[in-house]
């Protein structure tokens, strides 16, 4: 790469950005850079920003926007029956306004798997938890997706892959592997539900010595009945509501001293262990503020990652678990080469 290339002016990247793009970095100096159909790709990605759909959740978008079945179905294309208990697709995934302009947001990448995942579901059954599933990668183009009803199977080029449980006890895993040949091409507004839920002020939030507890109140107009129906996307709700609690978690405990200031929580998912998923929405919150959703930091477990980004692991509990669960999410105490990193290689991607 020469040193015209990579010179851009990247004022007004996110910290996201910066992540998804400094997480692909691998070589001894930090960083890996791929050109590929430069121009192409730069043009899809541009649509991608100005094509955004409006968030499906609530109703005042209903004369716009399909079903949240049909969103979450719209994922998933050329679904083809591998065997009995297989199946493959192609995805139509999407970015997230406000999160990334370059890869599709954590959450947001499980309502595929879900989706196909469902179509290896008996009748009356349901996803009940995510066992294991991990972010290896930024997804930045959409993906040729699989899932087996079995053990998890990882492809050694998968940039995505998991274990979910149904309510039958079965396990299905499933994997992702990124087709550059299929860019994004459009992006959807967050998700207005989760957006909304975890609040940081008066009693809403309890900061204690290693736990920081919220309540979660779910907004009146929250469509309970077409989130329950949809198992993809009442999967991807909860996993947003509790990226954004560890993101604010994340961010008291540097109020409070604990955390330098230079060190930013990233909304970059690096996985997540034994989250188990009810059959109603309604079941993670608690009216009476007794029960709140729980994060704690385990900076015992916490890890540099090839990138030089810190993977942060915490444990987390809503009210509907029994037990903690485990996630971990990318974290960078070095503003200056996470940018440095970001400047060269979207400066590669003509960006």
């Amino acid at each position: 790469m020469d040193s015209q290339k990579s010179t851009l002016d990247i004022s007004g990247l996110s910290i996201d950005e910066v992540a998804s793009l400094a997480k692909g970095c691998q070589n001894n100096a930090g960083i890996m850079l791929v050109v590929d159909e430069t121009a192409r790709r730069a043009e899809l990605a541009r649509q991608a920003v100005t094509n955004v759909l409006p968030s499906p959740f609530f109703s005042r978008h209903r004369n716009v926007q399909e079903s949240l079945d049909e969103h979450s179905e719209r994922t998933i294309t050329n679904v083809q029956a591998v065997s009995s208990d297989a199946v493959s697709c192609d995805t139509q995934l999407f970015m997230t306004p406000g999160w990334s302009r370059d890869f599709a947001h954590g959450s947001d990448l499980m309502i595929a798997p879900c989706a196909l995942a469902a179509r290896l579901l008996n009748p009356g059954e349901s996803i009940a938890g995510i066992k294991d599933v991990k972010w290896r990668k930024p997804v930045t183009s959409n993906i040729k997706l699989h899932a087996e009803v079995g053990p998890l199977y990882r492809h050694k080029e998968s940039c995505f892959d998991g274990e979910l449980v149904t309510s039958e006890g079965r396990t299905i895993n499933f994997y992702g592997v990124l087709n550059p040949e299929s860019p994004i091409s459009y992006s959807v507004e967050r998700n207005s539900i989760a957006d909304c839920v975890i609040r940081t002020h008066g009693d809403y939030c309890h900061v204690g010595k290693d736990t920081t507890n919220f309540a979660i109140l779910l907004p009146l107009n929250t469509p309970y009945d077409e989130i329950n129906k949809s198992g993809s996307m009442l999967t991807s709700t909860i996993v947003e509501i509790l990226t954004s609690a560890a993101e604010r978690a994340f961010a008291l405990r540097v109020q409070n001293g604990e955390v330098s200031s230079d060190h930013t929580l990233l909304r970059f998912l690096g996985g997540i262990r034994n989250l188990e998923i009810p059959s109603d929405l309604r079941k993670i919150e608690d009216p009476t503020g007794r029960k709140r959703l729980r994060i704690r930091f385990r900076d015992d477990k916490s890890i540099i990652g090839k990138s030089g980004l810190t993977l942060s692991t915490f444990e987390f509990k809503f009210p509907h678990q029994k037990g903690f669960s485990e996630a971990v999410m990318a974290s960078s105490g070095d503003r200056g080469t996470a940018e440095k990193i970001a400047h060269q290689i979207r400066a590669c991607l003509g960006r």
